[in-house]
């Protein structure tokens, strides 16, 4: 009885040291934000939030070292090349203002994902994806980005959750989907869904974006992938409009080998229907490729 006491204080104790709220003292440089002190936190369905929603329902959560010191160090070198010294200094960031709380959510086979928000001036608000191996130590050395600055509460285009994850399958890597919104602030509203293979080094590396609902001239259209083999996939396209250029119809996508991204091979669109838009209405995407590769980069 007395050591299964003693190990509910500890563990009660380790929940308090990591539910601590991010240390909240001013920054004179970049480099400082490695003082910072973060803490997580596990949702209860899994899954992230915009950062204005106040339902959450979540418990303290370790946060490893590791992971720690990979978000800091990411943190520091975007800010180095974004701030001049006068900027920073002007500024003068505490921790709180810059780190909400880390998400830590449970990953395909035995894996752990952590988002981490980060808010720079002006609206520059940004999540990390860290993936953690705990069996090998291993962490994501190079951490993706998904600009976080048009989330809202009750968004139509939104669907829960955003973070989904599937464990590897037919010879393919286990795969993390982030649902990211986009949007260029007169005619074009979207949802962008990013597909990025989980390396056996904890790597992130993106290889499909589908435009999975979006909004055009008032008009909307909605696109679904389905994986036919870990290397070829089809996107189908919907649209209940009337309007004369609504993308209908399909395209086939396929890459060479896995960690490569998916190239455009056939467009099929519908019956009386151009094959423009089928891939995206994203002004900012040099080609359908391109888009492929990388999504929608137009942010403000």
């Amino acid at each position: 009885m007395k050591l299964a006491r003693f190990a509910a204080i500890i563990l009660i104790a380790t929940l308090t040291i990591s539910a601590r709220p991010v240390a909240d003292r001013r920054l004179l440089s970049p480099r400082d934000v490695h003082r910072c002190r973060l803490r997580a936190i596990h949702p209860a369905d899994n899954d992230i939030r915009p950062p204005d929603e106040t339902r959450l329902k979540a418990r303290p959560a370790h946060l490893p070292a590791r992971v720690a010191s990979a978000i800091l160090d990411h943190t520091s070198k975007i800010a180095e090349l974004n701030f001049t010294k006068k900027d920073w200094t002007d500024w003068r960031p505490s921790c709180a203002e810059i780190f909400s709380p880390v998400y830590d959510l449970n990953g395909p086979n035995g894996l752990q994902l952590f988002v981490a928000p980060r808010e720079f001036p002006f609206g520059n608000t940004a999540d990390y994806f860290v993936m953690y191996d705990p069996g090998t130590g291993a962490v994501t050395k190079s951490a993706p980005l998904i600009f976080t600055k048009w989330w809202a509460t009750a968004d139509p285009l939104v669907k829960r959750p955003v973070i989904r994850m599937e464990p590897g399958a037919k010879g393919s890597r286990p795969r993390l989907i982030v649902e990211e919104r986009v949007h260029n602030g007169t005619v074009y509203n979207a949802v962008v869904y990013r597909y990025f293979e989980i390396g056996k080094d904890m790597s992130l590396t993106q290889t499909l974006a589908v435009e999975t609902r979006a909004t055009f001239f008032g008009h909307d259209t909605n696109r679904k992938a389905i994986f036919l083999a870990p290397n070829r996939v089809r996107i189908d396209v919907f649209s209940p409009s009337s309007w004369k250029y609504a993308a209908r119809g399909s395209v086939l996508l396929e890459r060479s080998r896995p960690g490569q991204p998916f190239h455009v091979i056939r467009r099929m669109p519908a019956r009386g229907t151009k094959p423009d838009g089928l891939i995206t209405y994203c002004d900012s995407a040099k080609s359908d490729d391109d888009f492929l590769r990388a999504g929608c980069d137009f942010y403000y």
